[in-house]
């Protein structure tokens, strides 16, 4: 998949200088949101995010000069990472179609939350859903972890009809490691790659529902075809969303797999693309996105496997109309990444419950 990215789809609007200073983002010293998983049928009457705030030394803004005059524009490492055209927006998905409510509510980011968790674990309960159409998937196998340790272990159930059991798991969670807050979930089929959700709060109670996105073969072959793209079989995959303070999903952000926690490193290979926001949302080519659409939805495809490290998902946007007419882009979110050739992985930017 990777020699097939030349000029075809790419927005044309963005100087060398202006991609030179995306690829070197200094991130402002805010609190700042960590990235979990797709979970429908949960809630959080009091959201807010862990702290993630960084300063980027000076030294990293690196400016090499202009190019020759009769030399092409320098593509940006990321295509998929220019800057937005709008402030970011939240929207609501109401009588079957998307609707703009209004700014994306970011308050969060000043004020944290604190993440506390039972000391006796949890009794979880939830359905394991197909990422694109939202179908309960039967059979698929649950993995509980935090900071590598084992947690439990589930299956969904096979049942079919209307208030079967498709889908739907039950789980007991053992405590939480020391110092942990957040539970890493490994979803499997018998024909699919692993999904990974990552890191997700569970809350305070011991009680708890959860939704668990899989990503099916089918989609994993066919998501790369819809934008241009070859499958990679030894390439990693990122799936997400992302959104604001109040659950919103959220338009007009751009996202970037980066090497670095502290600053935009783009990830070797890695390509950002977003979804077309329908009632079975697709990705779509940069030629009609370059941001996130009403939906929030985004993909990185062809990431090199990095003999397993962990890259950083990272969301940047315009909060409010002013930081645009400045071009102020200010971080929105950042979580860690699995990138593995076996594995798919899953990410919710912004909410402190999914």
């Amino acid at each position: 998949m990777r020699g097939g990215r030349g000029g075809g789809g790419i927005l044309p609007a963005m100087s060398v200088s202006l991609s030179r200073a995306l690829a070197f983002l200094a991130l402002v010293p805010v609190a700042g949101c960590d990235l979990y998983l797709r979970g429908d049928s949960a809630s959080d009457d009091t959201p807010g995010l862990p702290d993630a705030s960084t300063v980027v030394p000076d030294a990293m803004d690196i400016d090499a000069g202009p190019p020759p005059i009769d030399a092409p524009p320098t593509p940006p490492p990321n295509p998929g990472f220019v800057t937005p055209t709008t402030t970011t927006r939240a929207n609501a998905f109401r009588n079957g179609q998307w609707t703009d409510v209004g700014p994306a509510d970011w308050s969060c980011l000043i004020q944290p939350a604190v993440e506390t968790v039972p000391a006796t674990g949890y009794t979880l309960g939830g359905t394991v859903r197909d990422f694109v159409t939202n179908q309960s998937v039967g059979g698929a196998s649950i993995a509980a972890s935090a900071l590598g340790q084992p947690l439990g272990s589930a299956t969904a159930g096979t049942g079919g009809g209307t208030g079967g059991t498709r889908g739907v798991y039950r789980m007991d969670v053992a405590p939480l490691p020391t110092g942990a807050t957040r539970v890493r979930f490994t979803v499997g089929g018998m024909t699919t790659r692993r999904t990974i959700s990552i890191d997700r709060y569970l809350g305070a109670a011991a009680m708890a529902t959860l939704d668990l996105p899989l990503m099916s073969d089918t989609a994993i072959t066919s998501f790369p075809a819809l934008v241009g793209e070859a499958a990679d079989a030894t390439a990693g995959l990122v799936v997400g969303e992302l959104r604001d303070c109040q659950g919103r999903s959220v338009s007009g952000a751009i996202i970037a797999l980066s090497t670095s926690s502290a600053f935009v490193a783009h990830w070797t290979g890695g390509v950002t693309y977003y979804f077309s926001a329908g009632n079975q949302s697709l990705p779509v080519r940069h030629s009609q996105r370059t941001e996130t659409n009403s939906d929030g939805r985004f993909m990185i495809i062809d990431p090199e496997p990095m003999g397993g490290a962990e890259g950083t998902i990272q969301a940047w946007g315009f909060q409010t109309d002013a930081d645009r007419a400045t071009g102020a882009l200010k971080p929105l979110g950042k979580s860690a990444a699995v990138v593995d050739s076996a594995a798919v992985s899953a990410v919710l930017i912004g909410r402190a419950r999914g």
